[in-house]
């Protein structure tokens, strides 16, 4: 126990400053306090029922996605994915964990385009759970992009091709993201000829991170989780949103 009696706050310097927080504080009340994010995190807990929740991997995909998505410039709304459709409207939304497949989220993602949505980001395997089967043709129906894997285990990570530099004004070739510290699996990638390739998946060299646009909408895959917050304000950028440190 630490006691901070004693006058510590007596000073007229001390009491001044306090005095303005408190008027500051005061006027904050009658605020707008609505969020500004134009970005939305979107999260399928029952997914996540279905993997390791101690693995490394687990961390990236929710810790070190959080973290990244924190300092994208641009501020985050984090939403459930029963909240999806009764939540406001925004220009990206990032699928997370979005590894169940529901046969609505087609129809989802049109609506979500008709609100003006700009961009999607998914991540890893999204729709790759079947009630009794495991299948790559889930994450085409539910991303619009066809996807493969390997069943294999791998400290993969994907690298950003020159191709994705010029795409994604500023980054640099040998960007890096989405390395475990242990083999993790299977090891998706992207296989789809009307998907543009902007970063390989290692050690396999395949499209591990590519874009492909529908209609009015900016789709990308990610094979790995933890999109560095680089990559994410260039996604941002070219759907409209408001970057506010760059």
């Amino acid at each position: 126990w630490f006691d901070m009696g004693g006058g510590w706050y007596d000073s007229p310097e001390f009491l001044e400053v306090i005095g303005k927080l408190n008027q500051i504080a005061e006027r904050s009340l009658g605020t707008d306090r609505r969020s500004a994010a134009e970005v939305a995190f979107v999260i399928d807990e029952q997914s996540l029922a279905v993997v390791e929740t101690d693995s490394n991997f687990t961390r990236q995909l929710l810790a070190s996605q959080r973290y990244e998505i924190g300092h994208m410039g641009a501020p985050a709304d984090y939403l459930l994915y029963e909240d999806l459709l009764s939540a406001r409207p925004y220009k990206m939304y990032i699928f997370v964990s979005q590894f169940l497949y529901r046969p609505e989220l087609k129809d989802v993602m049109n609506k979500l385009e008709d609100r003006g949505a700009q961009a999607v980001v998914w991540l890893y395997a999204p729709g790759f759970i079947r009630e009794n089967s495991l299948d790559a043709g889930g994450i085409k129906e539910v991303t619009g992009i066809a996807v493969r894997y390997e069943e294999r285990k791998e400290i993969s990570f994907v690298r950003i091709a020159p191709e994705g530099q010029a795409a994604l004004y500023g980054l640099r070739t040998w960007t890096e993201y989405g390395r475990t510290e242990r083999p993790s699996g299977p090891v998706f990638f992207a296989d789809d000829p009307e998907a543009e390739t902007l970063g390989t998946i290692e050690p396999l060299g395949k499209p591990g991170l590519v874009r492909k646009y529908m209609g009015n909408l900016r789709v990308y895959y990610s094979a790995a989780p933890a999109i560095p917050a680089s990559i994410l304000r260039c996604i941002a950028s070219d759907a409209g949103v408001h970057i506010y440190n760059g």
